[in-house]
């Protein structure tokens, strides 16, 4: 591990790679970061942590085909191609274990963000007790200011337009996204408007994001329901539906 990046320092623990990833060769490093050389020289991210960053903000340079093979076939067969289409970015998958400072790693990706000019980024966590944790990860990258002025807890703030918040990064939690009040309006609709609908580009951070594992999606990749009518329900579990819709509604988003 960290064969690839060695710009930063050491992990303070040795660190175990399973056999089954050991074989396998890293990718080629194509992507310059852009983060304060300072983060680096002073080791506020370690080799292993900084390589993750690197591969992912490289990985959200690459787009998901938009068709089937069924669907190019029809196509070069004379059917009709769709238009109007929003590409959807390709994901990073952070699969660290226990005691690896996923929580630091993420605020590299927002530091690396930030500093590319993307001001706008959603963090979701299990609890909002993390909150002070997230801002304490942004700080120790010498971001302190930012996160004292340009941070915000989604759960303290009224619902409505959010549009006095020009930049920075919201934090929620799962539970948040299902929620609603009593004129109706959602959590999940509330963020989205901030964003930018599907223009966003910059970050969601799905923190612990196997509390949004129980989920069953269709061919169309919407999730499945069974039932008709008033009987209608979703296979899946509320927070999962709203973390796949949030990811819809923001297709140009940087998932993490």
């Amino acid at each position: 591990m960290g064969r690839i990046i060695r710009a930063s320092c050491s992990w303070y623990y040795a660190v175990v790679e399973k056999s089954t990833l050991s074989v396998v060769l890293p990718l080629n490093v194509t992507y310059n970061l852009t983060m304060r050389a300072s983060i680096l020289s002073e080791g506020k991210l370690s080799n292993l942590q900084l390589e993750a960053i690197v591969y992912g903000c490289q990985r959200h340079l690459v787009d998901l085909p938009m068709k089937s093979v069924d669907n190019r076939m029809m196509e070069m067969d004379g059917g009709e191609e769709e238009h109007g289409q929003v590409p959807l970015r390709a994901g990073f998958l952070l699969g660290d274990g226990a005691g690896m400072g996923k929580g630091r790693t993420l605020a590299g990706f927002a530091v690396e963000n930030i500093a590319r000019g993307r001001k706008k980024h959603v963090w979701i966590s299990v609890s909002s007790d993390l909150y002070e944790d997230a801002k304490r990860d942004l700080c120790d990258l010498g971001l302190e200011t930012y996160a004292d002025a340009s941070c915000y807890n989604l759960g303290k703030l009224a619902y409505g337009s959010l549009e006095k918040y020009e930049e920075g990064v919201i934090f929620t939690t799962y539970q948040s996204l299902i929620g609603k009040n009593l004129e109706m309006e959602t959590r999940l609709e509330q963020l989205v408007e901030w964003c930018g609908g599907e223009e966003f580009d910059g970050l969601i951070m799905l923190d612990e994001c196997h509390k949004a594992k129980t989920i069953e999606l269709d061919s169309e990749g919407n999730p499945k329901t069974v039932g008709k009518g008033l009987d209608k329900k979703e296979e899946s579990s509320q927070t999962a539906t709203k973390v796949v819709q949030l990811q819809q509604m923001l297709p140009r988003a940087r998932v993490i």
